[in-house]
């Protein structure tokens, strides 16, 4: 069940350009919990909206199994952010929150409690872990994943801890793919399930043209899912198929997400696309938790040209970490936060304006 690199090729003779083009199987997704997709407000999600200058932090992989020392030396340092006079509006998770498949017993010791020091809403959308039941435990997989981030009848403590010991509540959210829209940006999570690659089905491609055709003009859209379009890492690679259902949402709507976020890879990248009317820039922050990092590819370059119009600006994979967002006066702010397993942070380990 884990993803360690036993056997697979040295990432000095992996290629980034073959790792950008890799193509994933399919195959394996599991069926969508019923009436997903759909908008929340900001209140019913426990978030207070301060407009413009929001600040937001993304997480991905931060499941804390075999090795938790990552886990918690990343949650140490996000409770730190949540500190002071102006700590982010929200925490938002691009998946696989829980390993390895869902496990209901696992949510406790790789959820509450390690988070229970981070003083922020959490919301966001499960990855692969979150929604495969390939452990065939009892209520596993994305019925678990829904009864702790989606709970009809929370806040409410969580199952497993009947005392509030660990001082959060299951969140609120009201599906597992849905929007935000926030004064100074719109989010747009999506779940790109359990296959390889990730899959979006027919209807939540149809949801998303649309959310992206409703989406305000004037304010940065951003959408967040776990499976990236690229990566130049030496393990998984990027996803085709993900990246070509995407842009045919895109060109349907005829409005281009600003940032594209995702996670599954365990490191942090950064790719600017160019494209008609301007430029997307796709990111990776797989590296918030999960023990097992994935190297990049051994003839990596900042800055180099993958393909036609697509820029590899940053790729590193030598410390957790998570990457924190500013959205202000219609555009984006970030920076990738690196985080060692002593508890040393470094702060913009790489930053961007879009």
């Amino acid at each position: 069940m884990n993803e360690r690199r036993i056997g697979l090729p040295h990432p000095s003779t992996v290629k980034c350009a073959d790792m950008l083009q890799k193509k994933w199987d399919t195959a394996g997704n599991q069926p969508l919990p019923p009436g997903q997709g759909g908008r929340a407000t900001p209140e019913s999600v426990g978030i207070k909206d301060p407009g413009d200058g929001i600040r937001l932090i993304f997480i991905g992989d931060h499941g804390g199994i075999e090795d938790p020392a990552p886990q918690k030396a990343v949650a140490a340092a996000l409770a730190e952010e949540t500190v002071g006079s102006n700590p982010p509006a929200a925490i938002v998770s691009v998946g696989d929150a829980v390993y390895f498949y869902g496990d209901p017993g696992q949510y406790m010791p790789q959820f509450w409690q390690p988070y229970s020091v981070v003083k922020c809403p959490i919301v966001g959308v499960p990855g692969n872990h979150d929604g495969d039941p390939t452990d065939n435990l009892p209520g596993a997989g994305i019925v678990t994943w829904m009864a702790n981030w989606c709970d009809p009848q929370g806040p409410r403590l969580p199952q497993g801890d009947p005392q509030g010991e660990f001082g959060r509540d299951t969140q609120t959210q009201p599906y597992c793919y849905w929007t935000l829209s926030l004064k100074a940006v719109t989010l747009i999570g999506l779940y790109s399930n359990v296959a390889s690659g990730g899959m979006l089905d027919a209807t939540q491609i149809a949801w998303l043209t649309g959310e992206l055709k409703a989406a305000a003009s004037g304010v940065p859209v951003i959408i967040y899912l776990h499976h990236p379009p690229y990566s130049v890492d030496a393990y998984h690679g990027g996803s085709v198929g993900m990246g070509a259902d995407l842009d045919g949402c895109f060109e349907a709507a005829g409005r281009w997400a600003d940032l594209v976020i995702a996670g599954h890879i365990h490191d942090q990248q950064s790719f600017l696309r160019a494209r008609a009317g301007g430029s997307t820039r796709y990111l990776v922050v797989g590296n918030s938790g999960y023990h097992n990092l994935h190297a990049i590819a051994g003839d990596y370059t900042p800055g180099m040209q993958l393909q036609g119009g697509i820029f590899c600006e940053y790729a590193y994979a030598d410390s957790y970490g998570y990457l924190k967002l500013t959205a202000s006066g219609g555009k984006l702010a970030g920076e990738f936060v690196q985080v060692a397993l002593d508890g040393t942070v470094t702060r913009n380990a790489y930053a961007f304006t879009q």
